[in-house]
């Protein structure tokens, strides 16, 4: 009966080829699953059916491999040789492959234990030493020296892990670092110990574990995160400071913020209706006894865009370079109840406010009294849509000069509204990214899937940041 190749692909037989030599599978267990490995024949069950998650195991003992598939057209029994298995002409094998290569490389090796003295026999055995130890097994060689390979190669994977592999007790900038230390955890995060645990307990669920082998732990993680709102430091120093790659620390962050923004939202609310003059603190209410809101705008520094059309709405007049600007209202405790969306620095207060769905009956009821600059000149708006009050300061316009009753008055406006003045400056000297020049890659508008609408990650780090100064102590303290 005429021999036959099993490698799928060939059809090299005895009775056409009387050339080409015909090799069994060996019978030593490793070389035979290194031949099946590289033969990669399906197994077929005995419907006919291919199953690909079982391997290919020969049934007869005549199950043969022709001498196309060796390098040198025999099969060689030394380990360290090429045709130690067969390579050429094997399924999934890529054609730009150079046999002559792997043979020169085998006639180096052999002249390099030449020079040096070691027989093949003995590299043979230290190999076998080195792959056992990896997998906890010993090798019975009756060679003494073998034991001692091993531990040796023990004591030096030990040495590696050791040097390579950080603890995370040993990083000063780990969370654990910063345990019951409020004004450490302060300068870092820009919240106190406790709430930085509550904050931490609150999220951590909701985050999705690493795909990838991460090194920090989910609390270094939020850490890291707050460290880069709080500092504005780069990100390359913050990969340096967590002991952990660029691309690692940029993923990092943006998860948590996205987490962040999700799961903080609610933290920005409106006052309840039923206690809304109730929370007005008393050097307030003998002023403006129906006061829910104080309100104005900031802006932010961005890098001035590409696009001739982007830069000049983005380009603010007052501030003279590319800005983007939020409009903002605090409660009369100093809570932030409302934040809009980032707009490009050329629009005016006045169309932010009314974009913004502020003035609207659902957070204003007839009566209610809103503090605001000279700016915003919106008093027929509120009027008209919800029926609240928006006071501002007089204006000289057309006037020499103001009289007696209206500079008190503004002095009084003035007085109060200046507290939406602190927050803002509250929010951006304790997270001083909002201080910095923000790259264009944050203020590009993105697909939220979970919102299911156009968000800009700049509005992601404006509301969390809002977020985060509520859960502080408030600006206004009872004396």
């Amino acid at each position: 009966m005429p021999k036959s190749c099993c490698i799928p692909g060939c059809d090299k037989n005895s009775a056409k080829n009387h050339d080409i030599k015909f090799y069994t599978i060996p019978h030593d267990s490793r070389r035979k699953e290194r031949w099946l490995a590289a033969i990669k024949r399906s197994f077929v069950r005995d419907d006919g059916s291919v199953d690909k998650s079982r391997r290919w195991a020969p049934k007869s003992k005549h199950t043969y491999v022709c001498s196309v598939h060796f390098i040198t057209g025999a099969k060689v029994n030394d380990s360290l040789h090429p045709d130690f298995v067969p390579s050429l002409f094997l399924p999934g094998q890529s054609q730009d492959v150079n046999p002559q290569s792997s043979c020169e490389r085998y006639e180096r090796a052999r002249k390099r234990l030449a020079r040096t003295g070691q027989d093949t026999p003995t590299v043979r055995k230290l190999e076998a030493a080195s792959s056992d130890a990896g997998t906890g097994k010993t090798t019975d060689t009756g060679d003494p020296i073998i034991p001692k390979l091993e531990e040796e190669i023990r004591n030096l994977r030990r040495e590696r892990n050791l040097y390579t592999c950080k603890s995370p007790e040993s990083n000063p900038f780990a969370s654990s670092s910063l345990e019951g230390d409020d004004k450490k955890c302060m300068m870092l995060t820009g919240l106190k110990w406790q709430i930085f645990t509550t904050l931490y307990n609150y999220l951590h669920d909701p985050c999705k574990p690493c795909t990838k082998k991460c090194r920090m732990s989910q609390s270094d993680q939020l850490l890291l995160t707050l460290m880069k709102l709080r500092c504005n430091i780069s990100f390359q120093l913050l990969a340096h400071m967590m002991g952990v790659s660029k691309t690692t620390a940029i993923d990092t962050f943006w998860k948590w913020i996205n987490v962040m923004y999700v799961k903080l939202a609610f933290l920005i609310k409106w006052q309840d209706r039923e206690h809304i003059y109730d929370i007005i603190p008393p050097v307030f209410k003998n002023k403006f006894p129906r006061l829910t809101s104080i309100i104005d705008c900031f802006e932010i520094f961005i890098d001035a865009p590409k696009a001739l059309k982007a830069r000049a709405q983005c380009y603010s007049s007052y501030k003279h370079h590319t800005t983007v600007k939020v409009f903002i209202s605090c409660s009369p405790l100093g809570s932030v109840n409302f934040v809009s969306r980032v707009w490009g620095g050329r629009a005016s207060d006045v169309h932010i406010v009314r974009e913004s769905g502020f003035i609207s009956s659902s957070y204003h009821m007839p009566g209610d009294q809103i503090l605001a600059d000279r700016g915003f000149n919106l008093v027929d708006d509120f009027a008209a849509k919800c029926g609240a009050e928006l006071i501002i300061p007089a204006f000289t316009k057309g006037k020499k000069q103001l009289s007696a009753a209206e500079v008190e008055r503004s002095r009084t406006i003035s007085s109060v509204r200046i507290h939406i003045e602190r927050v803002i400056g509250l929010l951006k000297n304790r997270y001083a990214i909002l201080k910095g020049v923000m790259p264009v890659r944050c203020i590009q508008n993105i697909k939220d899937e979970a919102s299911s609408f156009d968000v800009s990650s700049c509005d992601k780090i404006v509301t969390v940041c809002s977020t985060l100064v509520n859960l502080s102590e408030s600006i206004i303290y009872k004396e």
